[in-house]
């Protein structure tokens, strides 16, 4: 029987540079994940705090420090007081952080808030925080104080480079993660949403990065319909259900080192909900969200009506007559987070939705999404093989979400030969290069009918002119939006 312990490689093979490592899975010591929070705040990792200005997101952070602080949370960590690193280049600490504190009941004795000494013109000061720069000093600061909690609020503040550029981010968070896994702490992230309705997913300010690299992603909203504050669990790499809880900020009078009184918010946890934050910002959309925005506010407007959906040609059509042009309106309907289909009726058409209007998983029938290719490998349940065909052979392509759409559109079926690949799982409508696609002719039009007059892009909504069937959307290409 062979040794599967890992070796060791030769002093002068680690001396040479970066070298192969490979850990055998039953050497490897299993344990269970340990909570700040239970179910929520994991020990170890980034969790992200997220939410439109003034809906509690930074308050719940500090309840969530003072908590710590008395070791009052339900998690590992209760009954075990520890303390609390607070990284803040926006609020003031000593008219507004510290006394949300002593409202929330925290032991102010055991929160620091962290900067760098640094020497301006000769002078000793203080300066912010960097990501990743800095990061070092967030480690140093964990070992002093023995924290087992840092907040950065708001962390897209403290970001070297670019808040919409993936690299930038996963740069900045990337270190700051390894340091809560080497020190077993809950790094929180607090950041913003962008306005509109649509998937909460994709309302984090800057890059879809900022979801992708947390373990948690906690959203708030304002609950108009039954006054109270609601976070909602949206990501979760380690709990089974993503719950929301309701809770609402109560104002609370705090003395003042200078004999005054502060009147502050306090959280005050209600208890579980069924409703969810994304409930709750595509309940109703307001046009005024998009305040100085022209075009979003007439596409919302047009679309609030009976019965909520309407032919993209209909649509561009009145936005001609309002003088908006085509690419105005398509970046209008991104905007306000409106979504679009293509009916399966023939000839089939490309439909724009209210950001509001029930999914097509609520059982609305006649209409399918025209996103992106079935996912599943050749061969297997999800993709659509003609039973017969006498089509000539035809080049193998790569799929691209646009062709997929196109071809959707003038009746094709995708036929997938394989030649060793498989396809790629990430959503983005890609096959791994060596797996390719061939099509089947259109079905034959049926008497009396008429062919499809539009071919649109499913991502922009630019009409494509036949040609184009097979190499994608101009348009998507030229913005660098092609998958």
């Amino acid at each position: 029987m062979s040794d599967d312990t890992p070796k060791q490689p030769e002093a002068a093979q680690r001396g040479a540079g970066d070298y192969l490592v490979m850990t055998t899975a039953s050497s490897i010591k299993t344990r269970r994940k340990r909570f700040l929070w239970d179910g929520l705040i994991p020990l170890g990792t980034c969790s992200l705090m997220s939410g439109k200005g003034g809906e509690g997101k930074s308050t719940m952070s500090l309840h969530v420090a003072a908590q710590v602080t008395r070791g009052g949370l339900d998690g590992d960590l209760h009954g075990q007081p520890r303390d609390v690193l607070i990284v803040s280049p926006e609020d003031e600490a000593d008219t507004i952080t510290v006394n949300r504190l002593k409202a929330a009941g925290a032991d102010l004795d055991r929160v620091h808030f962290v900067s760098i000494g640094a020497e301006f013109d000769g002078a000793d000061g203080t300066r912010h925080i960097r990501l990743p720069t800095d990061t070092r000093f967030i480690r140093q600061g964990i070992l002093q104080s023995g924290a087992a909690l840092v907040i950065l609020d708001p962390v897209t503040a403290l970001v070297d480079g670019s808040n919409d550029k993936v690299q930038d981010v996963r740069a900045a968070v990337g270190p700051v993660d390894q340091i809560a896994q080497d020190l077993d702490v809950s790094i929180v992230l607090v950041s913003h949403f962008n306005k509109g309705a649509g998937s909460v997913s994709n309302k984090v300010t800057g890059s879809h990065a900022w979801r992708d690299v947390v373990r948690s992603l906690l959203v708030f909203a304002y609950d108009s319909e039954n006054d109270v504050r609601v976070m909602s669990q949206d990501k979760s790499n380690y709990s089974t259900e993503n719950e929301s809880l309701e809770f609402a900020l109560v104002s609370t009078p705090v003395p003042t080192d200078d004999g005054e009184i502060a009147n502050v918010g306090r959280v005050q946890i209600i208890g579980t909900t069924s409703t969810s934050v994304e409930q709750i910002i595509n309940r109703s959309i307001d046009p005024e969200d998009f305040d100085g925005d022209e075009s979003s506010q007439w596409l919302l407007r047009y679309l609030d009506r009976e019965p909520f959906e309407f032919p993209r040609k209909e649509v561009m059509s009145a936005a001609r007559g309002e003088g908006y042009s085509e690419r105005t309106i398509g970046r209008a309907r991104e905007k306000i987070g409106a979504t679009t289909i293509t009916t399966s009726t023939f000839p089939a058409r490309t439909m724009w939705r209210h950001p509001s209007y029930p999914s097509d998983d609520s059982g609305t029938a006649g209409t399918t999404e025209p996103t992106a290719p079935v996912r599943g490998t050749a061969g297997t349940t999800g993709i659509t093989v003609p039973t017969s065909t006498n089509a000539p052979p035809v080049e193998p392509v790569p799929h691209s979400r646009a062709s997929h759409a196109s071809r959707a559109t003038h009746g094709m079926t995708d036929v997938v030969e394989p030649v060793g690949g498989t396809q790629d799982g990430d959503g983005g409508g890609v096959l791994i290069p060596d797996t390719f696609a061939t099509y089947a002719p259109p079905s034959p039009v049926p008497s009396g009918s008429e062919p499809p007059t539009e071919d649109v892009c499913a991502d922009c909504g630019n009409p494509l002119p036949p040609q184009h069937i097979f190499t994608g959307c101009p348009r998507c290409a030229a913005e660098g939006r092609t998958a």
